[in-house]
């Protein structure tokens, strides 16, 4: 060494022991749950704000708005493109992404809908509660009742929960929000992408400037865009893992019944 003192073979055995440990250390899995969820969660009760303070007619509902999207849209694309974020994390930012922008559709407009293509689908479901029955007319959308996939799932959540058709119809189709947003990550790694990739196609999907807003509405895509995704998936797994093509048949009747 430079002060002539030996240098013991042990200690550079140590020093190359410990060198290759740290070259071979895996990465440390992203455990921010609880900073990067809450901000997200923070972010959509923003937007929330933002909408009742609009109703009111007070100052500043649009600042309030666009800094909750912000906190709701950032962090999750930060822990989606995070290399050491787990597939697990990954997914579960995704999720809450789309249910809580499923909370800001309802946030929108809390006591009933207004969209002309959610009353149109509010006709077609109150024909099946009243008549007792499917394909009942429908003036207001003629080819609604041919398609009552939407319909179908929302009358059975109301009369089996005692809810009202409007809590009813939230409901499925805010799970029907989480579920495309989880079927597009699934299809990406049904393509053997690793689960980062995964998620920045979920993620580029979402920027789709209908995803946040009209998929998560009262209408006929809430049910058939999941499903359509999903028999897309088994059709790339039919052909990557040599499966049965009959697995692609459920989600796509699921879909051509709702669209």
């Amino acid at each position: 060494t430079a002060d002539g003192s030996p240098l013991m073979a042990a200690d550079v055995a140590h020093a190359g022991e410990a060198a290759v440990a740290h070259t071979q250390r895996p990465p440390v899995p992203v455990r921010s749950w609880w900073l990067t969820y809450p901000v997200m969660t923070a972010g959509a009760l923003a937007g929330c704000v933002g909408f009742a303070m609009s109703r009111a007619s007070v100052a500043g509902a649009a600042p309030v708005y666009w800094l909750g999207q912000i906190a709701l849209l950032v962090p999750c694309i930060v822990i989606c493109i995070r290399r050491t974020a787990s597939a697990q994390s990954r997914l579960l930012a995704l999720q809450l992404l789309a249910a809580l922008q499923a909370l800001l559709a309802w946030a929108y407009s809390p006591e009933r809908f207004r969209f002309p293509d959610e009353l149109q689908h509010v006709r077609s479901a109150r024909e099946i509660l009243l008549s007792g029955h499917l394909f009942s007319a429908n003036p207001a959308l003629p080819v609604s009742p041919g398609f009552p996939g939407l319909e179908i799932v929302t009358t059975a959540v109301k009369q089996v929960s005692g809810l009202s058709l409007f809590a009813a119809g939230i409901i499925t189709a805010s799970i029907a929000h989480v579920l495309l947003v989880t079927a597009v990550f699934a299809w990406a790694r049904a393509l053997r992408l690793g689960s980062r990739y995964a998620a920045a196609c979920a993620l580029v999907y979402g920027f789709a400037p209908a995803f946040p807003y009209f998929d998560a509405l009262f209408t006929y895509s809430a049910i058939a865009l999941p499903f359509f995704v999903l028999a897309a998936r088994m059709a790339v797994r039919v052909v990557t893992y040599r499966e049965s093509a009959l697995l692609v048949l459920p989600p796509l009747f699921v879909a051509i019944v709702s669209h």
